[in-house]
């Protein structure tokens, strides 16, 4: 559910960090030049704190890691769990929840998908009219949509840390507080709400339902004429969806026209790929809000 978080104290002297026996602070320097940077960095289980020289404090990292010692965020992590992870994290640095502002927040979920999640991520296109690209972390096993605001994460978790089990991994990274805020969440106080959480599952759940997955199981299962099984071939190449996304000179309104004929025919189809992952992910989700 939530995993990475980017905080920024307010209300908090400085001093509160450098005096905890759990962090020990380190100044970094420019090798070539030997002039000291303007901060100074901890680590304590994942979790990286920062003290600039302005009295600036940033903590970044993930609670579902932390709540692992660092080491993981493979397993389930529960909403019990993430209060828990709240309380320490908090009692452990002194820190006042309330005063602990979210400025990148991640909300996402472990599930086992139906398919292979390789095979997957290879028929995950587009969301709207943004590519889902392929980055160079374990090739081909990672994809990512890019926005101003936040970015859709897609991708292989068990091929990440060597599962012997399928699990696909669905998030939203927002980045800066206006669409935090815009999703009802502004501190880590907030992550306490179960309804706010249940917001930000829904957010998650909205952004895999406009995503666009391609099915070539669906040509097995319903009767198409030559014309129609041509269209859903040409549908299953994904440079077809990119050239008219990007084409709008050429296309106008071709693309979401498209877009509509697709969707209406996988309608046709109540066990699509779509719709199967869309059920594992929100069954996932309500369990981990729930427990």
């Amino acid at each position: 559910m939530i995993d990475f978080v980017k905080i920024k104290l307010k209300d908090t002297d400085p001093q509160i960090l450098l005096n905890n026996p759990l962090l020990v602070f380190r100044q970094e320097f420019i090798v070539e030049t030997g002039e000291l940077l303007n901060k100074r960095i901890a680590e304590y289980r994942g979790m990286k704190f920062y003290i600039h020289v302005t009295g600036t404090i940033i903590i970044s990292g993930s609670l579902h890691k932390f709540m692992n010692n660092g080491k993981h965020n493979y397993n389930d992590f529960k909403r019990s769990q993430l209060t828990n992870v709240i309380n320490e994290f908090c009692s452990m640095f002194n820190l006042y929840s309330g005063n602990c502002t979210l400025i990148n927040l991640e909300v996402g979920a472990n599930v086992t998908p139906s398919i292979p999640t390789k095979e997957l991520l290879k028929y995950l296109f587009m969301h709207f009219r943004n590519e889902y690209r392929f980055a160079d972390i374990n090739k081909g096993t990672y994809k990512q949509v890019t926005y101003s605001e936040y970015l859709l994460k897609a991708y292989d978790k068990g091929a990440q840390y060597r599962l012997d089990t399928e699990t696909f991994r669905f998030e939203i990274k927002m980045m800066g507080s206006r669409m935090i805020n815009r999703n009802g969440v502004g501190t880590l106080d907030d992550l306490y709400n179960k309804r706010k959480l249940e917001k930000l599952c829904n957010l998650l759940i909205i952004k895999w339902r406009e995503s666009l997955l391609y099915d070539p199981a669906i040509t097995n299962e319903l009767i198409f004429n030559p014309k129609e099984h041509e269209k859903y071939v040409q549908w299953g190449n994904p440079v077809f969806w990119f050239d008219m996304a990007n084409n709008k000179d050429k296309h106008r309104n071709a693309f979401s026209k498209e877009m509509k004929k697709y969707r209406e025919l996988n309608d046709y189809y109540p066990e699509n790929l779509h719709l199967k992952v869309y059920k594992i992910i929100l069954s996932k989700l309500a369990f981990l809000l729930l427990t």
